[in-house]
């Protein structure tokens, strides 16, 4: 292994013990419950979906903190196991993000969790326009997603390296870059960006205060957190329309929009 090589494998190991990357899942609970928190101060929730709601752990967590009953939350994943798990709490539904609609009606929920997941999808797009389309004008939705240009992705880069967001043999698809990503959602002339804040400011030590200046500089954090509020609903959706007009085109997407129309002239 070369000198650069070695320097590489070093600095992440020390990375993991300073920041305290074992720590790192629970964090991110916290943070999106500290959004939700801002986000939905004084608003009354009566229906809760949280999009790849996995095993429903940070479900309920969120759930307890803004004290809603269970029984106004439902979930949404592919993983029958998770779901398993999941639905001995809330009601869940299994489908696949990217291609299904969701299936409940226009503006059924006051309150759309998507944590960790976009990263997930090629067709970020489809999924967007959906949680858009059941979320009820006054709505919050709120997003987490990883931070391409995270202070410790742009450490990584110098060394020549595949960025930790978008590991080679790791689960994701997508990077999202933080004013990007922002400016992508802000396309969507329908929400405002009620509050962001990050998570995980790697490689800042833990014991120094790492989480709460994450929180102040969420375009160096590892994570990042949106949380936006509906003021109108628009046809078509921008976030639909914006993967449409680009190179790749989803064929279920425009079907979508075809049915729209021949609804409106029926």
């Amino acid at each position: 292994m070369s000198i650069l090589g070695r320097s590489y494998q070093t600095l992440r190991s020390l990375v993991g013990v300073i920041v305290e990357g074992r720590k790192e899942y629970s964090r991110l609970g916290s943070a999106m419950t500290d959004l939700l928190a801002r986000a939905t101060a004084g608003r009354e929730l009566r229906s809760v979906l949280d999009v790849g709601c996995g095993a429903g752990g940070y479900t309920m967590q969120h759930a307890e903190a803004l004290g809603v009953p269970l029984e106004r939350v439902t979930g949404v994943d592919h993983h029958p196991e998770h779901l398993t798990a999941a639905s001995r709490h809330f009601r869940t539904e299994r489908m696949d993000l990217e291609r299904d609609e969701l299936p409940f009606d226009d503006g059924a929920f006051d309150l759309i969790i998507c944590n960790q997941v976009l990263e997930h999808m090629k067709n970020v797009f489809w999924a967007l326009a959906e949680m858009d389309r059941v979320l009820a004008v006054g709505g919050v939705l709120a997003v987490g997603v990883p931070n391409l240009t995270s202070l410790l992705n742009r450490a990584v880069l110098l060394f020549g390296r595949q960025p930790v967001t978008i590991d080679i043999g790791g689960p994701h698809v997508r990077g999202f870059a933080h004013r990007s990503f922002r400016d992508f959602l802000l396309q969507h002339a329908g929400y405002i960006l009620e509050t962001q804040l990050g998570s995980s400011l790697y490689p800042w030590p833990a014991k120094l205060g790492a989480e709460r200046l994450a929180r102040r500089l969420p375009g160096l954090s590892a994570y990042t957190f949106y949380a936006l509020l509906k003021e109108e609903s628009l046809e078509p959706c921008p976030w639909l329309a914006y993967g449409m007009d680009r190179e790749t085109s989803y064929t279920h997407a425009e079907q979508r929009t075809a049915k729209k129309a021949e609804d409106v002239g029926s």
